[in-house]
């Protein structure tokens, strides 16, 4: 009887730490505002609608891409290049928070637009509802984490179906994206990336 009393403190801990893991990553916006002065000039201040808008996120999957900048498995000279000044995990972390507290910026001339090839490629070419939702909100629970996508640039679309396209065999057995965009024309990418950009943005 008293051996199993002395685990319960133990059994007690190790769930304390599983269930409070996720929340000790958990960054803090306040501090990420800060942070984000150097990230603001392309992801806020910027209208270049090929860089994308991060306002919005969710959170793990900033953090996510941020890590895999600083792991080398996405590549950009700039974004390395940023993530190499950030010292601590932690800065990460409070971007992510940051960032994900913040409304997503709409394109005004895109909204509300009817784009009927747009809507018939993301409804029934390519299904992109089955994992982005029908709304574009993404799924953070997913593995891997699935981004939100409305309202993201619409250039920036364009370029990553055309990176996706471009990816080898070996990329798509990590990544559906790859053979996805490859069933694409690029009248569908345009009409389809114009669409997702209109979209209206779920409420938190």
């Amino acid at each position: 009887m008293n051996n199993r009393l002395l685990t319960y403190p133990a059994i007690l801990a190790a769930l304390f730490f599983l269930l409070g893991s996720s929340a000790a990553f958990s960054g803090d916006i306040e501090s990420g505002r800060s942070k984000a002065v150097v990230c603001n000039h392309c992801h806020k201040d910027n209208h270049d609608s090929s860089i994308p808008k991060i306002a919005g996120q969710h959170e793990n999957y900033i953090v996510e891409q941020l890590l895999a900048y600083r792991n080398g498995q996405r590549k950009d000279k700039i974004m390395e290049t940023v993530i190499s000044r950030l010292k601590h995990r932690d800065d990460i972390y409070d971007l992510a928070a940051y960032y994900a507290s913040l409304p997503v910026a709409l394109d005004i001339n895109l909204a509300g637009q009817k784009n009927p090839l747009g809507h018939e490629v993301f409804e029934n070419k390519i299904r992109c509802y089955q994992c982005h939702g029908a709304k574009g909100g993404g799924n953070p629970l997913a593995e891997p984490i699935i981004p939100s996508i409305a309202g993201q640039n619409k250039d920036y679309i364009v370029k990553r179906l055309m990176e996706f396209q471009s990816q080898n065999s070996r990329h798509s057995q990590s990544n559906p994206m790859s053979e996805i965009a490859k069933q694409l024309d690029i009248i569908d990418i345009f009409s389809v990336s114009e669409y997702i950009s209109s979209m209206q943005p779920e409420e938190p």
